[in-house]
C-alpha cells in the first residue's frame, strides 16, 4: 500500500485525538472525521511500516451513529473533534474521570 492508493474500509473504533481506526491488507488504518460503524472509500496520504493516514473520498455507508454537527464552524474551526458522531456515543467512547 503506498500514498495515493484508493480503497474501501469499515471504521472499527475510535483511538486518542478522536480518528477512526479500521484495518486493510495487515495495516492500520487512520481516518480523520469517521464513526465507528461508517464504511469509507479512503485515499492513503501518509504511509509508515505498520500504519497509514487516509483522507475520507466518500461516505459510502454511513453509520447509525453518525449526526450532523451543530456547529457551521465544526469542519473549519478545528476546536471540536467528535461532533459528527451522537452525544450519546461521544459519552460512550469518554474514559471516565
Amino acid at each position: 500500500m503506498s500514498i495515493g492508493t484508493i480503497f474501501s474500509v469499515h471504521m472499527e473504533h475510535l483511538v486518542a485525538g478522536g480518528a477512526g481506526l479500521a484495518h486493510y491488507e495487515g495495516k492500520s488504518v487512520f481516518i480523520d472525521d469517521s464513526c465507528p460503524g461508517d464504511t469509507l472509500l479512503v485515499r492513503v496520504y501518509e504511509e509508515h511500516r505498520g500504519w497509514v493516514r487516509a483522507k475520507t473520498l466518500e461516505i459510502t455507508a454511513p453509520s447509525p451513529q453518525r449526526v450532523t454537527p451543530f456547529c457551521p464552524f465544526y469542519q473549519t474551526c478545528g476546536g471540536c473533534s467528535l461532533q459528527h458522531i451522537a452525544y450519546e456515543m461521544q459519552l460512550a467512547l469518554t474514559p471516565a474521570p
